[in-house]
């Protein structure tokens, strides 16, 4: 093999090391990104959790609300009309 052969090989495996090393570095680099985004996602995760159950108990404030509304609508009803019966009783 000549020098030149022998050179030219040297520099093909320098620059296959070098290569090597850093497709290592971006691999650790890219490593800790997924575990990076995996905690944020976990994290946004457990929020969405969170708000979902709260957004549950305000649904059902809200549906009580309207259920208590129209109990009320409906007593008042009863009473305006008891009122009025009893000022037909004092008219008549």
């Amino acid at each position: 093999m000549s020098l030149e052969k022998m050179e030219l090989l040297e520099l093909k495996i320098r620059n296959t090391v070098e290569l090597i090393s850093k497709l290592k570095e971006e691999n650790s680099s890219l490593g800790k990104r997924v575990e990076d985004l995996e905690q944020e996602l976990s994290s946004k995760t457990e929020a969405l959790n969170s708000l979902n159950a709260e957004k549950e108990k305000v649904d059902t404030i809200v549906s009580e609300s309207k259920q208590l509304e129209a109990e009320r609508d409906m007593i008042k009803s009863k009473i305006e009309d008891m009122i009025s019966n009893l000022e037909e009783i004092d008219l008549g």
